[in-house]
């Protein structure tokens, strides 16, 4: 081999590096199929390390232009011709919605829908896939067709299903960037907000106002990896100031929220709530503090507190989550906001998970 290293002297070594071997394989010098020559001959062609070749040959495995074999070396399984769609392409497992509070920064899929944007701005493309299409057959023709990444909102990761699934496309040798907590993904690049201080902050806020008894109404079980991380933070902030910790009433059966104005929706789970706070409204000693895991939560909640007899804003604060409480319908039927939300960033977060991916590609080591 004779070689072409030289060129742009803005590139890294081990970039110019890739670059040359990749116009070898877009030019048919090595064939799909075919075994590179090894490290200390491409090393002598291209007048470069052993140890900048090794970090090419990464790079280009991450691209998916080349895939490791035990025994074999690095072989061929793509090239310019015959890459497909995937090939410039971020494979994202969510969902977008064209609802008015997806696009807030607090709204789960706004994580989603800044993932979508921030590609389309650096000129590639994504693919959505649903996560139950995440199954064996598709994450072998994913790894065999190799998208530049793979990114993933924490919505997605809590069934341990998508996890695993994730995990495989990982083991392939993708890119993957998720947006979780769990210690099962720690392989994986992630980007991860800090429930716990949040949280702290919030009951911080809370205490400053004069209240003592704040209780937490969780509506989800078990609990997510980002609901593990607020209850310490809860716990956190009501030891600094010296108060008692209520146990969490757990308001498990409530009216599945849906994305669209309906008011009898929202009656139910009122009443639902109502129904789980009420020997607690009612008690010797009431809470005069409620730390919802929403904004939407939060504002329900404010109406069960009026059916119970008192009033959210004398008597108690109802705090939510997310920041989207400007945005939520349920605005419509109780004109009361939360008291305080956290203001979750989740079009930042899509925007970090994205130049995760990138970052991977430039380093994969």
């Amino acid at each position: 081999m004779v070689s072409t290293l030289g060129g742009n002297p803005r590139l890294l070594p081990w970039s110019q590096a890739a670059k040359t071997i990749r116009d070898w394989l877009d030019a048919g010098r090595f064939p799909v199929g075919e075994r590179l020559p090894g490290e200390e001959h491409l090393a002598e062609a291209l007048g470069v390390a052993r140890g900048t070749v090794r970090q090419a040959l990464r790079h280009l495995v991450a691209q998916g232009r080349l895939v490791k074999e035990p025994n074999r070396g690095h072989v061929v399984v793509g090239g310019a011709a015959n890459a497909g769609l995937l090939a410039d392409a971020f494979l994202l497992i969510g969902e977008v919605s064209d609802s008015s509070t997806a696009a807030h920064g607090g709204h789960s899929q706004a994580l989603d829908v800044s993932v979508l944007r921030h590609v389309q701005s650096l000129g590639h493309h994504v693919v959505l896939l649903a996560p139950e299409r995440l199954h064996q057959r598709v994450i072998e023709e994913l790894v065999r067709h190799r998208p530049r990444g793979v990114i993933s909102g924490f919505e997605t990761v809590l069934l341990p299903a998508n996890l695993n699934a994730l995990l495989a496309l990982h083991a392939g040798g993708l890119p993957v960037a998720v947006a979780t907590e769990a210690a099962a993904a720690a392989t994986l690049d992630r980007v991860i907000p800090d429930h716990r201080g949040a949280t702290h902050q919030l009951v911080d806020h809370v205490v400053a106002r004069g209240r003592r008894r704040i209780l937490r109404v969780w509506t989800v079980e078990p609990p997510t990896p980002w609901l593990r991380e607020r209850n310490p933070g809860y716990e956190d902030g009501i030891a600094v100031h010296g108060l008692v910790a209520l146990p969490v009433v757990k308001a498990l059966d409530h009216y599945r929220r849906v994305e669209i104005l309906d008011p009898e929706v929202f009656e139910r789970r009122a009443r639902l709530f109502a129904g789980h706070l009420v020997e607690h409204l009612r008690g010797p000693q009431p809470p005069d503090a409620l730390l919802a895991i929403t904004d939407a939560d939060a504002i329900a909640i404010t109406t069960a507190c009026r059916l119970g007899g008192v009033d959210p804003e004398k008597d108690l604060d109802a705090v939510g989550y997310d920041g989207y409480w400007g945005q939520a319908w349920e605005r419509a039927l109780e004109p009361l906001a939360p008291v305080f939300t956290v203001v979750k960033n989740n079009a930042g977060i899509g925007i970090a998970l994205v130049e995760a991916i990138l970052a991977r590609q430039r380093d994969p080591s």
